[in-house]
């Protein structure tokens, strides 16, 4: 896949494609039908298959604290583009002064410089300052096909309901509606090592541009370098030992004792098993773990 960054002024760019327009957060089931559809298109046209969205978080430059990191980081994004057959994604550098474009200056300064055969969109896909662009004004530019919203259980599908999903802790319900299983990727780093001394050595990892789960325990899978290890994963700030000043993923790897400092895992969620506490004593936590883990597995 071709991946363009792109800052303003652009150039014209004169390869012909049908384009997908979206921020495409979490790259949920609703996203991958409308990718599809430019995939189709992009093949009955005879153009490349093209995907535009923006490079950094909308929300944090927007600040809307309330929505602090991504489902799925760019370069998680770009994976799945590629995997489901995408040729080029356009990335915008995202800040105030794209934000405060019109419609009709985003229209000219960014689309215009696309050569876009047709373009695919959600139903309530929406551009340029406080989204008064609208599918109606983009029909007037372009053929264009709009894609409608799915519903899961009577829930519109959308990276929001998602978040939502996960911060009350219901994972197999988010996973159903992303269509994989919630994963964070990230660093593992030192941590204080208390899990070694309680007998259930954990990898810490530093995540911080991914939405968290729900403060608690997780039933989970760890992939290591291609392979896949069972596990249990606490997020949040482990209150018994000393709370940390922001929230954390550690997991235990069920049959795993390398080394793995410095080294980048995937840990992916598949259910939750219960809140977060605070232990009375440093023994009540071990007991928990250990039960913990019996009845995840």
């Amino acid at each position: 896949m071709n991946v363009k960054f792109l800052n303003l002024p652009l150039d014209r760019d004169d390869e012909r494609v049908v384009l997908g327009l979206g921020y495409f957060d979490g790259v949920h089931i609703g996203h991958k039908d409308l990718i599809s559809k430019v995939v189709e298109e992009s093949k009955t046209l005879k153009v490349k298959a093209a995907i535009f969205t923006f490079d950094s978080n909308l929300h944090a430059v927007l600040g809307n604290k309330y929505q602090d990191g991504m489902l799925t980081p760019l370069e998680d994004k770009l994976e799945i583009f590629e995997s489901l057959g995408i040729d080029i994604c356009y990335i915008l550098k995202f800040n105030l002064d794209i934000a405060h474009l019109s419609y009709v200056e985003f229209e000219k300064e960014v689309l215009a410089k696309i050569n876009i055969a047709k373009v695919v969109c959600g139903t309530d896909f929406c551009y340029g300052f406080k989204g008064e662009g609208t599918v109606k004004e983009l029909k007037r530019l372009y053929p264009l096909d709009a894609v409608r919203l799915l519903e899961l259980d009577g829930n519109k599908v959308s990276s929001t309901f998602i978040q939502k999903l996960l911060a009350d802790g219901k994972i197999s319900e988010a996973n159903a509606m992303l269509g994989y299983e919630y994963t964070v990727k990230g660093i593992v780093v030192k941590g204080k090592e208390l899990g070694k001394k309680l007998g259930f050595p954990t990898a810490n990892i530093e995540a911080d541009s991914y939405v968290f789960p729900k403060n608690g325990v997780y039933k989970v899978k760890v992939i290591i370098d291609d392979k896949e290890y069972l596990g249990i994963a606490n997020v949040g700030i482990h209150p018994t030992v000393g709370a940390l000043d922001k929230r954390i993923v550690e997991v235990h790897i069920l049959g795993f004792d390398q080394e793995i400092y410095g080294s980048k895992i995937a840990v992916k969620f598949l259910r939750f098993i219960r809140d977060e506490m605070k232990f009375a004593s440093i023994k009540d936590l071990k007991k928990q773990i250990k039960s913990d883990t019996f009845s995840a597995f």
